[in-house]
């Protein structure tokens, strides 16, 4: 690699590290359960630096289709913040932000800086938490749930285990020895699990167990660093039968006494999304609209749809797809993204990467043959 070659690599690098830390901080933020002033301005503040970053990351892309699909957020975002009071658009444009200068680092240096900012982020967090208003919460139907702070305990438990799968890839990355990797994953599974139980999420509970299992798999498992097409093809089946339930699901609660039984065992998110459809109709095909009232609703396809427009959200879902064809993955990367998959059964978390590690998986360079030539094509 020229030395011009990489000047431009170590900054995309350092501006990716800055970006998703800052990010991860911000996030966090929001997610805690703060009132004070100060922190408000905090967060406000690291949405204007994040705002900056991500309109330079546009000098990044290396391809004009991803081009048009920014240019497009960016024209959403205005419009819905501006007359629909839908902020969701700006979200998604950070994220976006984030998987441009992402797709320009290959797999073995993202995942430590993911490793890194997630840790350095988290410390920021734990250092909010003294001005959290509540650390727990009293559920009707569970009793009282652990938060740590956060506003609810489901959001905390996802975010645990992302911390979990992004802690066992780096380890994956970096321990050649199959005993410590072992060792040390588990311990810190176990140590994840305990927290996790104590916020009464089933679904982070049962993912994480789940997690669990499949690294036992992928540790002794022979084939590793391939293109593992099958897996690729089943998760893209496992996201369409979910994304197909969930609008059948939504469209047909009331005439069916399955869902309606289900709809308890999800805790009301099916009578949410049926809500939300009998209300507003079916969604609107380019722009999205503000499903606020609707929260806690957490079907992530029919809230995605309808907060997005179909048009963009399936722009987007296109776009990962085609990618995803064309990463290389290990076998652990590829039950990681199967795990964040299974999520959206019941969160909204997929798209997020504060609480995903799925996007990252897709979206990074594959080899450094990849990373020489897309440097050079600018």
């Amino acid at each position: 690699m020229s030395s011009k070659t990489n000047s431009r690599y170590n900054l995309i690098k350092i501006v990716f590290i800055v970006f998703f830390t800052l990010y991860s901080i911000k996030t966090g933020i929001i997610s805690l359960s703060i009132t004070d002033v100060e922190i408000i301005f905090l967060k406000n503040l690291l949405n204007i630096i994040l705002t900056i970053i991500s309109f330079l990351s546009i000098f990044y892309i290396k391809e004009k289709k991803y081009i048009i699909l920014y240019i497009l957020f960016i024209f959403l975002c205005f419009y819905a913040i501006f007359f629909l009071d839908n902020n969701a658009y700006s979200s998604y444009i950070l994220t976006i932000s984030l998987l441009i200068l992402s797709s320009r680092i290959n797999w073995n240096d993202l995942i430590k800086y993911l490793f890194f900012s997630s840790y350095l982020s988290f410390i920021f967090i734990f250092l909010m938490l003294i001005f959290s208003n509540h650390y727990s919460t009293l559920d009707d139907r569970f009793g009282m749930r652990f938060t740590a702070g956060f506003n609810n305990p489901n959001s905390f438990a996802q975010y645990l285990l992302t911390l979990l799968s992004i802690s066992i890839l780096y380890f994956e990355n970096q321990i050649h020895n199959k005993i410590r990797l072992f060792i040390l994953s588990s311990t810190l599974f176990f140590i994840i699990i305990t927290i996790i139980s104590f916020t009464l999420s089933r679904t982070a509970l049962i993912l994480s167990i789940f997690y669990y299992i499949l690294f036992i798999i992928s540790l002794f498992s022979s084939f590793k660093q391939i293109y593992r097409k099958k897996l690729v093809i089943c998760i893209i089946i496992v996201a369409i039968s979910i994304m197909i339930f969930q609008i059948y699901s939504t469209i047909l609660f009331n005439s069916n006494d399955i869902l309606i039984f289900l709809n308890l065992s999800l805790s009301g998110r099916v009578w949410l999304a049926n809500l939300m459809y009998v209300a507003e109709g079916l969604p609107h095909l380019l722009l999205g609209i503000n499903i606020t009232d609707y929260l806690p609703m957490d079907f992530y396809f029919i809230a995605n749809i309808y907060s997005l427009g179909i048009f963009p959200f399936f722009i987007f879902c296109f776009i990962t797809i085609k990618k995803l064809f064309k990463t290389r993955l290990s076998l652990l990367m590829g039950y990681t993204l199967l795990i964040m998959v299974l999520e959206t059964i019941s969160e909204t978390y997929l798209s997020v990467p504060f609480y995903s590690v799925a996007l990252f998986i897709i979206f990074h360079a594959d080899a450094h043959q990849n990373i020489i030539e897309n440097l050079n094509s600018k």
